[in-house]
């Protein structure tokens, strides 16, 4: 995404503000929160990217919709068709939101 043409990473976010700061420092990141919740928060976020485990994706792309922002969700979206469902259906009361499942691409790692 650092690299993409339509893409201009404004934020990190990570449970710790210390680790969201460093990778910020890192990347070149304008802001970086200290909770996901807080970034969900920032009105000039309008999409968010959750490579966050497993098991945290859908609830976390529920919470990303409910505030309000487009989501970028990494592969898998779900971990059984009832998640993936219970997540679609969450997107369909958000019709101008788009969810898109993606994979990571490694090259900045």
């Amino acid at each position: 995404m650092m690299n993409g043409e339509y893409c201009d990473v404004q934020a990190i976010a990570s449970r710790s503000k210390d680790a969201a700061e460093k990778v910020a420092e890192r990347f070149y990141i304008p802001r970086a929160y200290g909770s996901y919740d807080e970034l969900l928060m920032d009105p000039e976020i309008e999409a968010v990217y959750i490579p966050l485990p497993n098991h945290l994706h859908v609830p976390w792309s529920i919470k990303a919709l409910q505030a309000g922002k487009h989501v970028l969700v990494e592969k898998p979206i779900g971990l059984s068709s009832e998640e993936a469902r219970k997540l679609l259906d969450e997107s369909l009361k958000y019709p101008k939101l788009k969810v898109i499942e993606r994979l990571m691409n490694s090259d900045l790692q």
